[in-house]
């Protein structure tokens, strides 16, 4: 039977949990990498981003670039942009770049701006979704 969303009076026909997403690679879980970083509540970055920048090449690797590395450096930009920001700041969304050597034999950079989502979990807990600024939601 559909649920209905009664604060805007239409019907659900589809829900896609979190959970689901992770479990289809769509998402992947960066929750261990993020507390080691100074996060406490889980993180997670899209696929896309992952495959597009985090995940280093074998040519990227031979210049001392590892996907450890490249995710540790979003993880921390994000998390020192969370730390400039206001005490009492209600944002849920804020952008942020991060610096990305794509081709080191010819010093190629991208500089990609990133967007974190901070919102509820599959069980309404506090959430943090790194993904693409024109992914809406």
């Amino acid at each position: 039977m559909p649920r209905h969303n009664h604060s805007e009076g239409s019907e659900i026909i589809f829900s896609y949990t979190r959970a689901q997403a992770i479990a289809d690679g769509v998402l992947i879980d960066v929750t261990n990498a993020a507390k080691s970083c100074g996060f406490r509540i889980p993180v997670a970055i899209t696929n896309t981003i992952w495959s597009r920048w985090i995940e280093a090449t074998p040519e990227q690797e031979e210049y001392g670039q590892s996907t450890e590395a490249r995710l540790r450096d979003v993880l921390t930009v994000l998390f020192f942009r969370i730390r400039s920001l206001p005490k009492d700041t209600s944002l849920s969304r804020i952008v942020f770049t991060v610096r990305f050597l794509m081709d080191p034999e010819h010093d190629f950079y991208e500089t990609p701006e990133l967007t974190a989502d901070c919102g509820p979990g599959d069980a309404a807990e506090p959430v943090i979704t790194i993904l693409l600024p024109e992914w809406d939601d």
